[in-house]
């Protein structure tokens, strides 16, 4: 019986986000969604929620992800505000970011979003063999990454 209510669940979970991927880490992912089903949950511990948006535009794909940490309150971004992130130009606070001269300033851009703030937990989620990390700041300053992170303005 649980497993039947657990195979309707999966398929009503696919036909609502056809274009939502969830990854069973501690990122938690979420795409795209309908715009009608909107909640809010609170995010457990040791656990980021990353709702991605994207567009293609001019034949490239921007891609945006929101996040959300421990102890806070998700809520699904409506789809004003997914054009908002996506069409919004932010600075980013660095000009190189990496551990051991590997650079991953590309791989952080889609993280680059007003309000979001970059851990040393998200990076050690995203890659988890990486260990002191570094960035080069606007001043051109190679310092070690703060353990409070770096908020996105």
């Amino acid at each position: 019986m649980i497993q039947c209510i657990g195979r309707v669940l999966k398929m009503w979970n696919e036909f609502m986000y056809t274009k939502e991927t969830t990854y069973s880490s501690k990122i938690s992912r979420l795409g795209y969604g309908n715009d009608e089903l909107k909640w809010t949950v609170k995010v457990p511990s040791n656990t980021i929620v990353c709702e991605t948006l994207q567009k293609k535009e001019l034949g490239e794909i921007i891609k945006k992800t929101k996040l959300w940490y421990p102890e806070t309150t998700f809520i699904r971004i409506s789809q004003i505000e997914r054009y908002d992130y996506l069409n919004e130009k932010v600075n980013s606070p660095w000009l190189w970011i990496g551990c051991e001269d590997r650079n991953y300033t590309e791989e952080l851009k889609q993280y680059l979003v007003k309000g979001n703030n970059i851990t040393l937990f998200l990076l050690n989620q995203l890659f988890p063999k990486e260990t002191n990390w570094e960035y080069i700041s606007l001043s051109l300053e190679k310092l070690e990454f703060p353990v409070e992170g770096i908020q996105i303005k």
